[in-house]
């Protein structure tokens, strides 16, 4: 059933642009407003299932139209769009007006999409999201390595009297590139590990191989979140995914949604058995932005 979507937003350029991809996205049929007065009048007279609201506008603006709907006791979805970093002190109002989800602009039209869907249905437990496309078959050096060292490093660590503490892999031999290409520093997967951790709302984030369960890195976690368990349980779901696969279906993440949290299993490309597993705080985070970010760190870790 297509959801009608309040739009507010004082630009008409920005408001007409969403307007019209809103609307053939299929999802919503989206009723324009250009300020919070007018929205307040609209939702007198009209159905609305959910709204996604700029902060700053003329005659009446976002945080404005958001009192206004606590005092008339509405209860709906709402977002918030900006096109300013939003500081720690309007996070904290936004969080206590209970903001399913804050977006910078310009705005990613498909991941607005997906985040205000899931904002009509919180409670969602996995969410599996496919993209159709031919399989790529390609070889990843690098990945393979790591995943080669690190079964030598478990298989190592499971002989009687083996060392407790991992053995320095071999340096790879220098490889000449290809077709002239121009030698670059490539960064490292731990640094993209840790730049994860800057996503809001990130607790902790491993990249996983589906097959063994098994994370080959990881950052973030502690007492309260063993990240390797979060791996191996994600590693469970990727595999079920897979095996419901059809020919030429590819998988482009899944969401997995606990009471607190976020589990989002990115994999690093289509029909790849390396995926990364971003574990989130549900009420300090953006879903769509943490997703996107983490769509561009997985494509960083094909380069």
């Amino acid at each position: 059933m297509v959801k009608t979507l309040l739009l507010v937003d004082d630009d008409p350029f920005v408001r007409g642009a969403l307007t019209r991809a809103l609307n053939r996205a299929g999802a919503f049929t989206v009723v324009p407003a250009e300020h919070g007065r007018h929205a307040l009048e609209l939702l007198d007279t009209e159905h609305v299932d959910v709204m996604l609201t700029d902060l700053q506008m003329p005659v009446m603006d976002g945080l404005t139209l958001l009192s206004h709907l606590v005092q008339r006791g509405l209860r709906l979805p709402v977002a918030v769009m900006t096109g300013h970093a939003i500081a720690p002190a309007l996070r904290q109002r936004l969080q206590a007006y209970g903001i399913a989800a804050t977006f910078t602009k310009p705005v990613d039209v498909a991941v607005l999409a997906d985040e205000l869907q899931r904002a009509l249905d919180p409670e969602t437990a996995v969410e599996i999201f496919y993209k159709r496309r031919a399989r790529e078959h390609t070889v990843e050096e690098r990945l393979q390595s790591v995943l080669m060292e690190a079964a030598r490093l478990l298989d190592e660590r499971g002989r009687p009297g083996a060392p407790s503490e991992p053995v320095a892999p071999p340096a790879p031999a220098a490889a000449a590139p290809a077709r002239g290409a121009p030698v670059v520093d490539r960064i490292p997967e731990q640094a993209l590990l840790e730049e994860a951790l800057t996503i809001d709302g990130a607790l902790g984030v491993a990249l996983v191989h589906a097959t063994s369960g098994m994370a080959v890195g990881h950052a973030g976690g502690g007492r309260a979140l063993d990240m390797d368990a979060a791996a191996a349980g994600a590693a469970e779901v990727a595999r079920a995914a897979i095996g419901t696969l059809q020919k030429d279906d590819t998988i482009q993440d899944i969401m997995i949604t606990l009471g607190k949290q976020y589990h989002v299993i990115r994999f690093l490309r289509p029909g790849s058995d390396m995926f990364l597993c971003l574990v989130l705080d549900r009420e300090r985070t953006s879903l769509g932005m943490a997703r996107h970010r983490l769509a561009q760190l997985a494509r960083r870790m094909q380069a």
